[in-house]
């Protein structure tokens, strides 16, 4: 493990994990948009419609793996899970 590498014991601040964040984002836009374009003029609903609803579903993919972590939207569908089959400690 080099220097520059991060273990589960320290986490980097933000400031260090901004260029990592913003290279994944814009390869993302690149990749979406691309997609998109061509799936648009396939289709024939246009280039830009196509690239925008590219990253639409980028989007939701990205919020269902984020919540799958831990993080996002997990916790509003474990409770309303757990509320409903009464997983919850009911007084």
């Amino acid at each position: 493990m080099g220097p520059d590498e991060a273990t589960d014991d320290e986490i980097l601040p933000l400031r260090d994990r901004i260029p990592e964040y913003l290279t994944v984002f814009a390869i993302g836009l690149a990749i979406s948009s691309a997609v998109g374009m061509v799936l648009g003029l396939v289709t024939g609903g246009g280039a830009w419609t196509g690239a925008g609803y590219a990253m639409i579903v980028l989007g939701v993919v990205l919020l269902l793996t984020g919540g799958a972590t831990g993080g996002g939207y997990t916790h509003l569908g474990a409770g309303a899970v757990g509320a409903m089959f009464g997983g919850a400690t009911r007084r």
